[in-house]
């Protein structure tokens, strides 16, 4: 029934599935990680940057602009992954089973968020 909420023990997945979500979600961290300090470095040498004349400034801005605006998503995303896998670690220790999914949904966030880091940091150079 769909209105009742029964308890059920959730499916133990085989090593190979789990293997595999994990090293997906491991890649998936590590470009963010690197991505995210790119964009910070990128952020902060155009801003310390007094070299840049009129042209390039009106022409990088948008792209700062929307720099700023990822990084900010990327921070409050990783606060919300990190918060959610402490809630799901919290639920884990009371559950035998370990379900990949919350982690299939994350390494699927963060693919997001690499690809519009790996876009916007491609429109502005140091």
């Amino acid at each position: 029934m769909r209105g009742q909420s029964a308890k059920r023990p959730l499916p133990i997945p085989d090593i190979a599935e789990m293997d595999s979500v994990l090293v997906s979600w491991l890649e998936e961290v590590t470009l963010f990680y690197v991505h995210y300090n790119m964009i910070s470095t990128l952020l902060a040498s155009k801003s310390v940057k007094q070299d840049l004349n009129k042209e390039e400034e009106k022409q990088t801005s948008q792209h700062i602009s929307q720099l700023t605006s990822l990084a900010i998503t990327m921070q409050s995303e990783l606060e919300k992954l990190v918060q959610e896998m402490d809630q799901a670690d919290a639920l884990q220790q009371s559950n035998a089973a370990m379900n990949p999914g919350k982690l299939v949904l994350h390494t699927e966030h963060l693919r997001q968020m690499n690809q519009q880091a790996k876009m916007r940091i491609g429109h502005v150079s140091v």
